[in-house]
């Protein structure tokens, strides 16, 4: 919350301390060790990716599924079993993406010199550019581990798919159970955002050998670009509307709650669905159903910096005929359904007076609980204001005939808690 101190001074009371970083120390790296031995142990079909430049073809384990379900049931056993705090992801939140961010850059120098003087395959070079070497990567499929396992473990897949995904995946969860915790109930916003994002992810996962042979793993290379993105972006940024609900556990109603529900689901099926027809169209070369009708494609021809000429497929059927990169509108609708609900209070989505039964009683008790464990905070705003002398806001606003009842819940830095009916 930004206080009067300065916009400055509220971000440097947010950066963790290095006691908490080495508190959140363990937990990520265990997580990380526990993917790694899923993706090497856990049941999978061998699947070939896309050929490379060089003519290397990378061999991936598609056991994705079965390890995010592996890793939400080791979770919840571990939390009812008291071995594993449910909501440890929000606990140690600041330590661990403070850990990650910079974990996550000495890996990416680490990947650098790899891709330099190690690389696994012929497909890594470098520019001379530092900067851009470090940005970009130098090596396109980087992999460890050939004494133990014979395929090697993939870092795209692990960064991308098995930490970056995984995480975002058992963290909405993770949030949902700290919520309960605090309040005793999981509203029905967190409940619309941390369902859709967890069916998004288990989509993702099932689709997961689709996205190996997309443009993030076929031309991009493994560098900072990438492995940063996917190590710290996904697991803070993708996160937080949900980390957000962990103390503002509004609520929406049935109505809404099943609308919003319905569209997010509905965007997630969209998405596979328009994944699907152009996975099913590659392979077969073109020749399919889409929609119970042969394919229409455009045949792209090009010619590469070597100068051999290639053609390129374009699916113009389906999903594909209503519009260029279609499977972005229903990631967005999915986007809005599990970000929408942090909007709820206070927004022209829903108002006081239109809360009233059960919709107040909840938010009654959900501010009680907050206000509990402010209640220290209060009493010594409102001692600090009797040593200099000057009213309390609840006094200043009796004093101008203000109804307490109506104020905003943030004032002058401090939250005012109120159950508005």
């Amino acid at each position: 919350m930004v206080t009067d101190v300065g916009i400055v001074q509220t971000f440097s009371q947010a950066v963790p301390s290095s006691e908490e970083v080495w508190r959140a120390v363990p937990f990520v790296l265990s997580f990380a060790a526990f993917q790694l031995l899923l993706m090497w142990v856990v049941p999978g079909k061998y699947v070939d990716g896309p050929v490379a430049p060089s003519g290397h073809v990378p061999k991936y384990k598609a056991n994705g599924v079965q390890c995010f379900l592996l890793t939400i049931l080791v979770w919840a056993v571990g939390s009812y079993q008291g071995l594993i705090p449910a909501g440890w992801q929000y606990d140690h939140a600041n330590g661990m993406f403070a850990f990650l961010n910079v974990s996550s850059i000495c890996l990416c120098m680490l990947l650098y010199l790899k891709g330099r003087f190690l690389p696994s395959t012929a497909d890594s070079g470098h520019s001379g550019n530092l900067i851009f070497d470090f940005f970009w990567g130098t090596e396109l499929y980087p992999r460890f581990g050939h004494w133990i396992w014979p395929i090697g473990w993939d870092v795209k897949l692990f960064t991308n798919c098995r930490f970056g995904m995984m995480y975002w995946g058992i963290s909405t969860l993770s949030y949902a159970a700290k919520q309960y915790e605090l309040h005793g109930f999981v509203s029905d916003s967190m409940l619309v955002s941390s369902l859709v994002q967890v069916v998004y992810v288990l989509k993702f996962f099932w689709w997961e050998m689709g996205y190996m042979n997309t443009m993030d793993i076929q031309h991009d290379r493994a560098g900072f670009y990438i492995c940063w993105g996917c190590l710290v972006w996904v697991p803070s940024l993708y996160t937080c509307h949900t980390l957000f609900l962990v103390n503002n556990p509004y609520t929406m109603g049935r109505t809404v709650t099943a609308l919003l529900l319905l569209f997010g689901l509905l965007g997630v099926w969209i998405n596979y669905e328009s994944d699907a027809q152009k996975m099913r169209f590659r392979r077969s070369g073109g020749k399919c159903l889409i929609w119970g009708k042969p394919a229409k494609k455009i045949v792209a021809s090009y010619t590469t910096k070597d100068g051999v000429k290639k053609e390129s497929l374009l699916l113009l059927s389906g999903w594909w005929g209503v519009s260029r990169h279609f499977h972005y509108i229903p990631e967005l609708m999915a986007a809005f359904a599990w970000t929408a609900p942090t909007l709820w209070e206070g927004s022209w989505a829903g108002s006081s007076t239109e809360r009233a039964g059960a919709s107040t009683a909840s938010l009654c008790h959900t501010r009680s609980s907050r206000t509990s464990s402010r209640r220290g905070e209060e009493e010594e705003d409102r001692a600090r204001a009797g040593r200099e002398g000057g009213p309390t806001v609840d006094e200043v606003m009796a004093m101008d005939g203000t109804d307490v009842t109506s104020a905003p819940l943030v004032m002058r830095g401090r939250a005012v808690e109120r159950c508005v009916v």
